[in-house]
């Protein structure tokens, strides 16, 4: 497999390019450095921190494509294993495998998590373990904690996974408040020594890539970035992967509506992104984190399609074909770099996001 090094967003020799995004957020060029500090001593943080960007940001960062594409794809196989144990909790044998097998090659864990190191590769190994510890039939206060600490790394990972500290702790509000406490206890573990690096680093609780600043719905593009997410032919959901559908013949029970509700979020949240179609991607980038949340509600329709084979065989042929249509999307995605090449147009998608609603140039069918 390739693996793609113009959507870098790593996470090996200390990220540098979400470093770089910081840089341009807070102006921080060597030029403007110490501007506005009221100290000596936080100019000269920043000046530490800056001569660690540079020395990074010298370094040959394709060197490291094989480290990456090995680490990343441990997170998806460590997230694939979790899905599988998860199904093995609420389904029967063969539709957590079924499942399993479509998650690990027909979602964006193949196509975008398993490919270079994003954030996406160890969030949605966190999401996939907060789902899996939700589910176990055996319920203590130790779930509260461990859901803390996993939610709370998720939360690290990918700033957009707030939104599952937000659902977990609204659930065990309604359900369980007494395990409130340890799922906190679990999250400040992670929290305290998050706010305490970006203190010493950024003189800030946050780095600016966590603010919700960033966040903009009201600027015109919000209505056609909710269903561009979905449907788009650049960006769409369920066009990259169309088994998805097969989630909304679930019927979610109590906690699942918690999934329900984290799902619904991220799709707001990611739409009130300016640039809500993740740059330089493939495909439906932005959902990546939220799929163990989606391929859970497969596991009961995948069920019952298997258990109804010969009285309903009309519900196997359209689940083969929409899965049939996600393996082969993702695996192009995740095999082919001309599929990347459809970012750089021309136009580039990030001048002309035109571009994303042309059915005539589908990025999966670049170079066929």
């Amino acid at each position: 497999p390739f693996l793609h090094t113009h959507q870098r967003n790593v996470l090996v020799v200390v990220g540098a390019a979400p470093v770089r995004r910081l840089l341009a957020r807070r102006s921080l060029a060597p030029s403007s450095c110490g501007r506005g500090d009221s100290t000596r001593r936080s100019r000269i943080k920043r000046e530490r921190w800056l001569t660690r960007f540079h020395a990074v940001g010298s370094v040959e960062l394709t060197y490291y494509d094989t480290i990456e594409l090995i680490i990343a794809s441990l997170f998806v196989a460590g997230a694939a294993v979790l899905v599988f144990l998860t199904g093995r909790q609420v389904t029967t044998p063969r539709a957590a495998l079924i499942v399993t097998v479509l998650f690990t090659f027909g979602t964006g864990a193949y196509s975008t998590a398993s490919r270079v190191l994003w954030q996406h590769s160890p969030s949605i190994l966190a999401i996939a373990a907060v789902v899996f510890v939700l589910t176990r039939p055996q319920q203590t206060w130790k779930t509260a904690l461990a859901v803390g600490l996993l939610s709370g790394l998720a939360y690290v990972f990918r700033p957009t996974n707030a939104l599952t500290i937000l659902s977990c702790a609204g659930w065990f509000v309604a359900t369980r408040r007494q395990w409130l406490l340890p799922f906190a206890l679990g999250g400040l573990a992670i929290a305290i020594p998050f706010c305490l690096y970006n203190l010493a680093v950024f003189d800030a609780l946050l780095p600016a890539y966590y603010l919700p600043e960033r966040l903009e719905p009201g600027d015109g593009h919000f209505g056609q970035a909710l269903v561009g997410n979905l449907v788009s032919p650049g960006r769409g959901l369920f066009v990259y992967t169309p088994m998805l559908l097969f989630c909304f013949f679930a019927r979610p029970r109590r906690l699942e509506w918690a999934f329900v509700a984290v799902i619904a979020a991220h799709w707001l949240t990611i739409s009130a992104f300016p640039h809500w179609w993740g740059g330089h991607a493939f495909g439906p980038r932005l959902f990546t984190d939220v799929l163990p949340y989606f391929v859970y509600f497969l596991f009961k329709p995948v069920e019952w399609i298997l258990a109804n084979v010969k009285q309903r065989p009309v519900w196997k042929v359209l689940l083969g074909v929409a899965a049939a249509l996600s393996l082969f999307i993702h695996t192009r995605g995740a095999t082919a770099i001309a599929t990347h090449g459809w970012n750089d147009g021309p136009p580039n998608v990030d001048v002309a996001p035109q571009r994303l609603w042309d059915w005539k140039d589908l990025a999966f069918l670049r170079g066929l």
